[in-house]
């Protein structure tokens, strides 16, 4: 459950910095204490904490997020990440919709299907990129 929280939060201060092109700790915040409480919970996060996610975002994501300090905001280094990542952690909006409250299920509702093929993901890519030949 740790892990998903580290998540959750990642995934808000990603979604934070790529819509408004930055933001402040009193906004990232804000939002986070507003996400908690949606899920019924009362929490806040550390400078500290923050400063850890981060680290993580950087570390494990490839994506850099830097204070400015002439706009006072925290930003995307566009140079220092990999606009591929980033993409990439779009799908993990997703996710964290199915861990909503069960009180919004009058305005989300979800496709009911299993993702079919997705588990055959890697092993395509790692084909395609040691030249492999794949047949039916």
């Amino acid at each position: 459950m740790k892990q998903l929280e580290v998540y959750e939060r990642i995934s808000i201060i990603l979604n934070l910095a790529q819509k408004r092109g930055g933001f402040s700790w009193e906004e990232i915040s804000r939002k986070l204490e507003n996400f908690y409480q949606m899920k019924g919970e009362l929490k806040m996060i550390t400078k500290r904490t923050f400063q850890r996610d981060l680290q993580e975002i950087r570390d494990l994501h490839g994506v850099d997020i830097q204070y400015n300090k002439r706009l006072q905001k925290y930003q995307i280094d566009e140079k220092e990440s990999s606009p591929y990542k980033m993409e990439l952690l779009a799908s993990f909006d997703l996710i964290n919709a199915f861990h909503l409250p069960r009180s919004l299920g009058g305005f989300v509702s979800f496709d009911e299907r299993k993702a079919k093929g997705t588990e055959y993901l890697f092993g395509l890519v790692y084909a395609i990129q040691n030249g492999f030949f794949l047949s039916k």
